[in-house]
C-alpha cells in the first residue's frame, strides 16, 4: 500500500512509521507546499493520504481540497489534536479523523478499512472485465474481451492487451 503522510510534526511522522508495518511504501511530506512542488507525480498511485490539519502555512484541508481537484476516490484521513474541522473533513468526503495523540489500534484499524475498500474495488474491477462484450449505448463505444477490441461508433479503436 502507497501512503503519503503530511505532517509538520516529526514526533507525530515518527509515531504513525513505528505503526505502520514495511510493506507499505510511504512517503512523508514536513508541508503542503513541499508536497506541492511536485504535485503531479506525488499524487500518483497513492493508495491512502495522511494529512494533519494544522501546518505552518498551508493546511491539510487545503491540500486536500487540492487533492480532491485531482482525485476525488482516494482515501484521506485528517489527523489533528482538534475536532474543529470535522465539517471540513466531512465536506472533502473524509475516509477518516484521527484525534491526536493517535492510538495505534485506531490507526490500524483504519489501514486495515483502507485495505478492505482497495479489496473491495479490486472485485469490482475483475468481475467487470469477465464480460465478453461491454457496450456503452449511449456513446455508441464499447470493449469485446474476446478480440481485445475498443470500438466507438462500430469502428475499432483501439487494440489492447491484457497480458
Amino acid at each position: 500500500m502507497k501512503i503519503v503522510i503530511c505532517d509538520d510534526n516529526q514526533t507525530d511522522v515518527n509515531v504513525l512509521l513505528k505503526y505502520l508495518n514495511k510493506e507499505h511504501d510511504v512517503t512523508i511530506f514536513n508541508s503542503a507546499e513541499e508536497f506541492l512542488i511536485d504535485f503531479e507525480s506525488n499524487i500518483s498511485d497513492v493508495d491512502l493520504f495522511v494529512l494533519d490539519i494544522f501546518m505552518k502555512e498551508m493546511t491539510g484541508v487545503s491540500l486536500a481540497t487540492k487533492i480532491r481537484e485531482f482525485d476525488t476516490e482516494v482515501p484521506i484521513c485528517f489527523t489533528s489534536s482538534s475536532s474543529d474541522f470535522y465539517r471540513e473533513a466531512y465536506d472533502l468526503y473524509a475516509f477518516q479523523y484521527l484525534i491526536k495523540p493517535i492510538k495505534e489500534n485506531e490507526f490500524i484499524q483504519m489501514i486495515n478499512k483502507v485495505n478492505e475498500k482497495a479489496k473491495i474495488n479490486e472485485k469490482k474491477i475483475n468481475s467487470f472485465m469477465d464480460f465478453d462484450l461491454i457496450s456503452f449505448k449511449k456513446s455508441g463505444s464499447g470493449f469485446s474481451k474476446a478480440s481485445s477490441a475498443v470500438y466507438h461508433g462500430g469502428q475499432v479503436v483501439k487494440f489492447t492487451s491484457f497480458d
